[in-house]
């Protein structure tokens, strides 16, 4: 009987390690930067934020903006200029809306300083953060956000 137990057991850590052997290259230690890091919270807190936009449908008083569609972001870090990147997509046109959209974004981000202190040690200012924004039906960046100024395109 405990035969019969231990090879059933046997069997199954032989069934389940296989199946979730997962892969060993997600798994490797290495150093990854704190820009890496807080642009991997910060992609985490932005999604959430435009997610909560989305389902709100606030007014243009109330954020700054027309919001007019989902908010598509990706955020990274560029260990060249040593800043946050944010490229947004959507289908926007008018520059004047898109950089209110972007200077709430900018806010926001500057909003979480607290937490990425306590978290990071790391106090972002406007000018480590690059935001651009691209027309989707025309190819064409709108407008960018670079060292505390926009960019018109």
């Amino acid at each position: 009987m405990v035969w019969k137990k231990l090879s059933f057991i046997f069997s199954l850590y032989l069934v389940t390690g296989i199946a979730f052997g997962g892969n060993d290259a997600l798994a490797s230690k290495g150093p990854i930067s704190k820009g890496e890091r807080v642009s991997a919270y910060l992609q985490t807190m932005l999604t959430i934020k435009c997610q909560i936009l989305d389902i709100n449908r606030p007014d243009k008083t109330t954020v700054g903006f027309d919001y007019q569609e989902p908010i598509r972001l990706v955020v990274t870090y560029e260990p060249g200029p040593k800043t946050i990147e944010v490229s947004m997509v959507g289908t926007m046109e008018d520059p004047k809306n898109v950089q209110g959209l972007i200077g709430y974004i900018e806010k926001t981000i500057l909003g979480y300083n607290k937490r990425l202190q306590e978290d990071f040690d790391v106090i972002l200012d406007e000018k480590d953060i690059s935001i651009g924004y691209l027309n989707v039906k025309n190819g064409k960046i709108v407008t960018q956000f670079k060292n505390g100024e926009f960019v018109n395109k």
